[in-house]
């Protein structure tokens, strides 16, 4: 699923600690700004743990002109979660103008939702597009997509195409304003919006489709720089030669290769790597992280419940607590810094250095150890009959660290 790509001029996760104003752009860093009392709200979210909350007379979200946000007539896409208190009054959702001006939006558009049916159209160049024959539902969450398709502008409500228009402006304002009009003391959001994107260049869809199931955040190949200080639910990067820098919690993390340089600062619910050549330092707790080749260097700093590793031939950074360590091959240098409750490996013509607490080890094949022993250590890495039966490479473990 698309999410942060070139055609990406903004991407709100809307995330963060319950009544901040601080609303973070995770495609390009734009600055937003949250007008009244527009901010992060936690009991209320499509996604995550949080959401940006409208009170309905007085808040709004306003960015800067940008270029990227001059559409002219070429493709672009705007899509959304929304969460309607109720159809009061007509409610602007996305304006493509300066904040502060006047015009009949000859040159800007602005998506609204109609007052007392809950439908959608827009308002440019003078005139009202005529309305969606679906509505959105109030108190409840409804995905929203608006492409300009060749001139052609395309209404999606909860993926399905409901309605067209030729009503498409030459768009040279370049501002952009969520949660009411621009240019009105009139016209604002009641209720909620999650996952707000914006991207141009590109109609996203140009059919029915089926709505994102987790919040955005999926490269297919990443060579510059990317930047995230939000919370993910899924992150799948195939190729990573730049720098990724993630700070926030990620549900899942995916990277099928990675040549370039990735830290992490917050914690991981699960990450899988198949193939890292480049640097990976993590600052966090990981419940749980698959390796299937590691030839790089890999820093891990924090809790680690369980990691497994079928290949390394690069340097292994331990400095945390891990609670289980399985590798099926180490031809490299494994250090440990923390505390380790239990290691299993199979095969190890590496070096390991442990400058730690080693609670249990099992080797099925150990050619060298390189390690800082102390006679509390070498009592706890004592073996005895029961260690072994209990370390043993078992046909359960082997199916667990089995890749498909």
């Amino acid at each position: 699923m698309a999410g942060i790509d070139a055609y990406n001029k903004l991407l709100l996760h809307c995330e963060g600690t319950d009544g901040s104003t601080t609303i973070l752009d995770s495609a390009t860093g734009k600055a937003v700004t949250a007008v009244g009392t527009a901010q992060i709200d936690t009991t209320n979210q499509k996604f995550n743990s949080a959401s940006v909350w409208f009170d309905g007379n007085s808040d709004s979200l306003t960015l800067a002109a940008s270029d990227d946000f001059r559409f002219s007539t070429n493709d672009f896409t705007i899509d959304f979660w929304v969460y309607p208190n109720n159809f009061t009054n007509e409610m602007g959702i996305a304006d493509a103008l300066v904040n502060g001006g006047v015009g009949s939006r000859t040159d800007a558009f602005v998506l609204v939702i109609a007052a007392t049916t809950g439908k959608l159209r827009i308002f440019a160049n003078n005139a009202y597009s005529s309305a969606t024959s679906g509505a959105l539902t109030v108190s409840q969450w409804n995905h929203v997509e608006i492409a300009n398709i060749s001139g052609t502008f395309k209404f999606f409500i909860n993926g399905t195409l409901d309605a067209t228009t030729t009503t498409v402006p030459n768009i040279t304002s370049g501002g952009f304003v969520i949660g009411k009009y621009a240019d009105a003391a009139a016209g604002y959001l009641d209720g909620w919006t999650d996952e707000y994107r914006v991207s141009k260049g590109i109609a996203r869809h140009t059919d029915s489709f089926t709505p994102p199931i987790t919040a955005y955040c999926v490269e297919q190949s990443l060579s510059g720089v990317l930047t995230s200080s939000g919370n993910i639910s899924k992150s799948i990067l195939k190729i990573l030669s730049g720098i990724l820098v993630l700070t926030g919690i990620a549900n899942k993390l995916i990277n099928q290769a990675v040549n370039g340089t990735l830290v992490f600062t917050g914690n991981v619910t699960k990450t899988f790597l198949k193939t890292l050549t480049g640097i990976l330092t993590f600052t966090g707790n990981i419940t749980k992280q698959i390796n299937k080749a590691l030839s790089g260097t890999l820093t891990q700093t924090g809790t680690l419940s369980k990691l497994i590793y079928k290949f390394l031939t690069g340097t292994l950074t331990l400095s945390g607590v891990v609670n289980k360590l399985i590798q099926q091959a180490i031809d490299g240098l494994l250090r440990f810094n923390g505390k380790v409750n239990k290691s299993t490996s199979r095969n190890i013509s590496g070096n390991l250095r442990f400058s730690g607490f080693l609670h249990r080890l099992g080797w099925s094949r150990l050619v060298e150890i390189a390690s800082s022993w102390t006679d509390s250590t070498k009592k706890t890495s004592t073996w005895t009959e029961k260690d072994k039966k209990d370390t043993t490479w078992t046909e359960e473990t082997k199916k667990t660290t089995t890749w498909e």
